[in-house]
């Protein structure tokens, strides 16, 4: 689906389906792929030529990653 390309135009709506949650400050357990210098610098250009909604949020290069699993966090109380 190329809806949201330069050569479509903007989407129509910019919904709830557009809202990210922000990281919490709690520590969490991610099981996840790092993509190597190559490929997190050709995901990085490759959003480039998106148009995203305004207020949209990017981790850091270093910081992209697939996630596979996440582990529930534990508190004190839970071991």
């Amino acid at each position: 689906m190329d809806d949201f390309t330069f050569d479509n135009g903007r989407p129509g709506s910019t919904g709830d389906e557009w809202d990210c949650t922000p990281p919490q400050d709690r520590p969490h357990l991610l099981i996840a792929l790092f993509p190597d210098g190559d490929t997190r610098r050709a995901i990085e250009k490759h959003r480039e030529d998106w148009l995203w909604p305004a207020g949209r949020r990017f981790p850091p290069g270093a910081h992209l990653h697939l996630t596979l699993h996440s582990l529930p966090d534990l508190s004190a109380d839970d071991t």
